[in-house]
């Protein structure tokens, strides 16, 4: 049941990529055998890029533009909380429709709040539950999709039916 419960998700995440693209996910995460568990379960579904540095991530987020980034909140250099709250922000100034996705191992109940109030999408406790994150990622992609079908519909009608057209 479990097997099929999994294949569920992993079918709805895969309706999501329209035939248009493969969505792009960043992982960023100094944690090496944490990063090599998301790859081995993400990788036939995404384009996936991987950082164990803020620095690096940040690089990434600038070059690749990724639909998707799950971020750690502890990141080297510091692995200051600020530092991870700070990471949210520049990655939103840089594609604010890159949908962010904090993992935390915190035991302070108050950081995932942090993390949303700072602009994550989301966020999951460490040690990973795939099951959890992948309805995490399906609900952040589906509301990216109709974010995005918003935008194109309203610049549809504007321009379909500006003041200008109306006069001319």
């Amino acid at each position: 049941e479990a097997n099929l419960v999994e294949e569920q998700y992993s079918a709805s995440i895969c309706r999501l990529r329209t035939s248009m693209h493969r969505y792009k996910l960043i992982i960023v995460d100094d944690d090496n055998y944490l990063r090599e568990q998301l790859v081995w379960a993400l990788k036939d579904d995404f384009d996936l890029v991987q950082c164990g540095d803020r620095d690096t991530g940040l690089k990434a987020a600038v070059v690749e533009r990724p639909d998707l980034v799950l971020l750690d909140l502890h990141l080297p250099p510091t692995n200051l909380l600020a530092d991870g709250l700070r990471n949210i922000a520049e990655i939103r100034r840089t594609d604010p429709q890159t949908v962010i996705i904090v993992m935390t191992g915190d035991d302070d109940p108050e950081t995932p709040l942090l993390a949303v109030e700072a602009g994550a999408h989301d966020y999951f406790r460490k040690p990973i539950d795939m099951r959890e994150l992948r309805i995490i990622i399906n609900r952040a992609l589906e509301r990216q999709r109709i974010e995005r079908e918003n935008t194109r519909l309203r610049r549809e009608i504007e321009s379909r039916y500006s003041f200008s057209r109306l006069i001319g």
